[in-house]
């Protein structure tokens, strides 16, 4: 009499490899589509809360503060707009956490006065790779929305 052992033939377990290899390159481009959304959407809170905390600035300090877009540089930068002494930068772009490839603002700058309101109203869109975008807007009465 044969005694059987128990475990796996070596073909059982290639077919299962085969099956998790489909399965995991089936998920790789839902995982990727994720990850480039969460680096929009946190980069959108990120100007969300600079353009918030420079309203807050101007107002603590009772003068008004430029708040700049440079596209070529992918940078947001806070000045004083009287002195032009930078506040802070914030910077964005591929080589950063955020990996955007879209960074475009209408206009370039906005100031904001110590009352909380804008001398301009302005949208900045910004992007990663593929086509999500999330737009940030502030209005004339320095309410800020991500949309």
């Amino acid at each position: 009499m044969r005694k059987t052992r128990g475990g796996y033939t070596i073909i059982e377990m290639v077919m299962a490899l085969c099956v998790a290899g489909t399965a995991a390159a089936m998920a790789i481009p839902k995982v990727s589509r994720v990850v480039n959304h969460t680096r929009v959407n946190q980069a959108a809170m990120v100007v969300q809360g600079d353009l918030e905390r420079a309203a807050a600035l101007a107002a603590r300090e009772r003068k008004p503060v430029r708040v700049t877009f440079s596209t070529s540089t992918d940078k947001l930068v806070v000045t004083d707009r009287a002195t032009g002494n930078q506040i802070w930068v914030e910077q964005f772009g591929t080589k950063t956490d955020f990996k955007l490839i879209t960074f475009s603002s209408t206009p370039t700058y906005v100031d904001i006065y110590p009352n909380g309101t804008l001398s301009q109203s302005f949208t900045l869109t910004i992007g990663a790779t593929g086509s999500y975008t999330r737009q940030i807007t502030m209005s004339l009465a320095g309410q800020v929305r991500v949309i």
